[in-house]
């Protein structure tokens, strides 16, 4: 009987402007502390998705599962994490030097 032939899901990550923009929003809303850790994990469930073509699983060792407690060489999903991790580093460090600096916003003059 004919058997439909299964192709793997896994996919490479795309690392976009967008999942550079989701993963700095995760860092900073993790940096401001206990107070905003719903905000935070829902700004790094929205990073893990965009990483991980739309799909989110609770199983896989994520990039802040990384961060949070390292990598373990024995792990390929940490390996991956960590790869991922890496590129996303990179990406936002080149997306800082490009990016203008902020500037204050002026006082109304009176």
């Amino acid at each position: 009987m004919p058997v439909k032939r299964r192709v793997s899901k896994a996919r490479s990550s795309v690392i976009s402007p967008t999942t550079v923009a989701l993963y700095a929003r995760a860092l900073e809303l993790r940096a401001l502390g206990p107070d905003f850790r719903d905000e935070a994990l829902d700004a790094q469930a929205a990073c893990e998705r965009a990483l991980g073509g739309g799909i989110r699983r609770l199983w896989v060792t994520t990039i802040f599962d990384v961060i949070d407690h390292g990598l373990d060489p024995n792990d390929p999903d940490s390996v991956r994490a960590a790869e991922q991790l890496r590129r996303l580093d990179e990406a936002l460090a080149a997306a800082k030097k490009v990016a203008p600096p902020a500037t204050a916003i002026p006082e109304p003059v009176s």
